[in-house]
């Protein structure tokens, strides 16, 4: 077995004896963006904050697929 490593995750294969881990060195980031809905009255669902820049990486639409900021404080609701 392997020496272990907190910063070390298990690749789960069945087999221990040839366990292999993966290390922070070889994973890639899970998160591609992060991005703030807001509900404007007047303009609908907005993405109020985005990172990385619009222009880096464009996410036209995902403010209609998104929560609100606020939304998960309301107990009941109609359509």
């Amino acid at each position: 077995m392997i020496a272990d490593n907190d910063d070390d995750v298990p690749l789960l294969n069945g087999n221990d004896d040839d366990e292999q881990l993966i290390t922070p060195e070889d994973s890639q980031p899970n998160v591609e963006a992060i991005f703030v809905v807001t509900f404007d009255v007047k303009y609908g669902n907005t993405i109020e904050f985005q990172m990385p820049e619009k222009e880096q990486m464009p996410l036209n639409g995902v403010e209609y697929k998104a929560l609100p900021s606020g939304s998960h404080h309301i107990h009941e609701d109609f359509v």
